[in-house]
């Protein structure tokens, strides 16, 4: 089933208009997490706290050389779903098809939808599930979500496209502050943390990225460099990412 007879199957299930007017769809991000090789890791996609979804069509992309994903059950139309919906998504209807792309970067093609909207709680609306390869030789490797329709309401939908990054890394425990990853907590780190948190460009890598996020809130902001600028002081002080 391609992406767009899964979104019209989707959207058709919640009665959510075609006419609709656009709308901005809320922030989400995608996680990066931690993964063994051979293991499988599992990938929330979050929108925060306080966000109306009446329905939503996704893409995830990834690279099927390190990641084969993992079929959690069968959907409404008995096809295998390889997406599972998050806790206050459980009614409704998810599908999740796979698309065999040109290339090594493949994609999971999202769709869920409910007869009336879901206010978020900042936790993941969707999960995806990877088994990770047992011979690959890379450190991390990407998984982007493109946000391909979003609806608050039965009379409001986006078709704004919006990327976001995260990523499996398989190169053992991070170590956060080290956004350089020259292996040591500075100041410096501290400083690339407060430029990205302006322009949001300047860290790509994502061990970087995970290394940056030291009070483990999903987002790299002003707050982590100062704890790491607090750290590069007092050697004692432990990030709130150390204890989860």
């Amino acid at each position: 089933m391609k992406i767009k007879k899964l979104i019209a199957l989707t959207l058709s299930v919640a009665t959510i208009v075609s006419s609709a007017v656009a709308a901005q769809a809320a922030d989400f991000t995608v996680g990066t997490e931690n993964g063994e090789k051979g293991k499988e890791v599992e990938i929330p996609v979050v929108v925060p706290s306080g966000a109306s979804i009446n329905g939503y069509a996704l893409k995830i992309s990834y690279d099927s050389t390190v990641l084969t994903p993992v079929k959690y059950d069968t959907d409404a139309t008995s096809a295998d779903r390889f997406a599972e919906a998050g806790t206050g998504f459980t009614d409704g209807v998810l599908v999740a098809d796979l698309i065999d792309n040109t290339g090594d970067t493949d994609e999971i093609a999202i769709g869920w939808a409910n007869g009336s909207a879901v206010t978020t709680t900042g936790e993941a609306v969707v999960k995806v599930k990877f088994a990770v390869a047992s011979n690959t030789t890379v450190t991390s490797t990407p998984v982007e979500a493109t946000m391909v329709q979003f609806a608050e309401n039965a009379d409001s939908l986006s078709t704004n496209y919006t990327v976001v990054a995260g990523a499996v890394v398989l190169g053992g425990d991070v170590l956060y502050g080290d956004v350089d990853l020259n292996n040591a907590v500075e100041a410096t780190d501290a400083n690339l943390v407060l430029r990205h948190s302006v322009s949001q460009n300047v860290l790509t890598d994502p061990l970087a990225l995970q290394a940056a996020d030291v009070d483990g809130n999903g987002k790299v902001e002003a707050t982590d460099a100062n704890y790491i600028l607090r750290r590069v002081v007092n050697a004692s002080v432990v990030f709130p990412a150390e204890n989860n």
